[in-house]
């Protein structure tokens, strides 16, 4: 998956937290996702996360 996909769906997963809504799978949308795409996406996320807390402190 292009690096542009897997930030696309980490803010996507982002904002629905942040948002408190449900968002449709990403492998609905992707099928031929794998599990490093999983974990990339995964990583983005967190990664934005971290950057918002840390700018909190």
């Amino acid at each position: 998956m292009e690096k542009l996909k897997i930030e696309q769906y980490g803010n996507e997963l982002y904002d629905a937290l942040k948002g408190n809504y449900t968002i449709e799978p990403i492998s609905n949308k992707e099928p031929a996702s794998t599990i490093e795409d999983a974990y990339a996406i995964q990583h983005h996320f967190l990664k934005k996360d971290w950057k918002m807390m840390d700018q909190r402190l």
